[in-house]
């Protein structure tokens, strides 16, 4: 069975402009909390043939130090509201059928060549979810593992 760890589903709710998501991470600890608000993005892009909406998520913990989190993986909560997004470069389009959901893991900060690394990926990225479903990627070459989950999130 795949590991979905770092992937989420969820659905739209039209009326309060939100994205509502139960999002697999390893659980949390009361003392030590994920923090999600800072590093919200609308990564919407526009290609040659069609227009894909993203949300990009950048989450770590209050205290992160960069090591791998536990394995026992808890169905976490998550709102998010639209129109408080970050915009990147093409607005989010509410009539378009589902949403990628990138949730990076990163102990570091923000990144803005991350962002756009994964702007440009919209396409491939996009094209496998759809045919394989959500997954996640474990980037082991850096010092500090870093951990993208891939979700497509329709209506």
């Amino acid at each position: 069975m795949a590991d979905l760890t770092y992937t989420a589903t969820g659905r739209f709710d039209e009326t309060s402009r939100k994205l509502l998501l139960d999002i697999y991470l390893p659980e949390e600890k009361d003392d030590n909390p994920y923090l999600f608000k800072n590093h919200l993005f609308d990564l919407t892009k526009v290609s040659l043939f069609n227009k894909i909406n993203v949300v990009y998520c950048q989450f770590k913990l209050t205290t992160d130090n960069g090591d791998r989190l536990n394995e026992q993986v808890h169905k976490h909560r998550l709102e998010i509201k639209i129109d408080d997004l970050n915009n990147y470069k093409t607005e989010f389009d509410f009539n378009l059928e589902d949403t990628l959901f990138l949730l990076f893991h990163d102990s570091g900060k923000l990144d803005l060549k991350d962002l756009e690394l994964y702007y440009q990926s919209v396409e491939s990225i996009y094209g496998r979810v759809q045919s394989s479903g959500n997954f996640n990627y474990l980037n082991t070459n850096k010092a500090k593992p870093r951990v993208l989950g891939m979700s497509i999130i329709r209506k």
